[in-house]
């Protein structure tokens, strides 16, 4: 994509480490050979052993204003020094006066759309909860082709979607 997210000191680092100059694809190869494929299986590891990397996020509202969170374990392989999608602005998280949203999933991307942004512009245009989630992701997955899910938080409601295997979700309400 061109993005580059990295700090000066991981620059220097990851620019030592020689990596391909080609493609995606070469990359993802280079990366491969040198940690093992992404796997959680990876190393021989069981399932039990893997490393957790979940995402929490979450959409709250006072009954006056949104607040949003995002909580990210990190992503597998990950260069050490990137800045994913979750302390960004309009791609982890993001609030107006019309409702909050929180995402996770392919970081990059998110961060390329700012996910959890386009969500909300859809609640500012005056879309319920559900709606605006549905459109993000279908906007998001049309764009960019990867996956994602957001929750999303409006006056009227909360809607969530995603365009992955799963997304586990949920609604508290006093």
């Amino acid at each position: 994509t061109g993005v580059d997210l990295l700090t000066d000191e991981k620059r220097e680092r990851y620019e030592a480490e020689d990596p391909p100059r080609g493609s995606p694809r070469e990359h993802l190869d280079w990366l491969a050979s040198r940690f093992g494929s992404g796997d959680d299986q990876a190393g021989g590891r069981s399932e039990t052993e893997a490393p957790d990397h979940d995402t929490v996020g979450a959409v709250a509202t006072d009954g006056e204003t949104f607040a949003a969170v995002t909580s990210t374990g990190g992503r597998s392989f990950a260069l050490a020094g990137r800045v994913g999608d979750v302390p960004q602005v309009g791609s982890g998280f993001f609030c107006t006066e019309a409702g909050g949203a929180s995402a996770t999933g392919a970081g990059e991307d998110i961060a390329r759309v700012t996910l959890s942004r386009r969500a909300v512009d859809f609640l500012d245009d005056g879309l319920d909860a559900q709606t605006a989630a549905d459109r993000a992701i279908e906007e998001f997955e049309a764009i960019t082709g990867s996956g994602a899910g957001v929750i999303v938080l409006g006056d009227g409601g909360a809607g969530s979607a995603f365009n992955t295997e799963g997304m586990q979700t949920s609604v508290a309400e006093k």
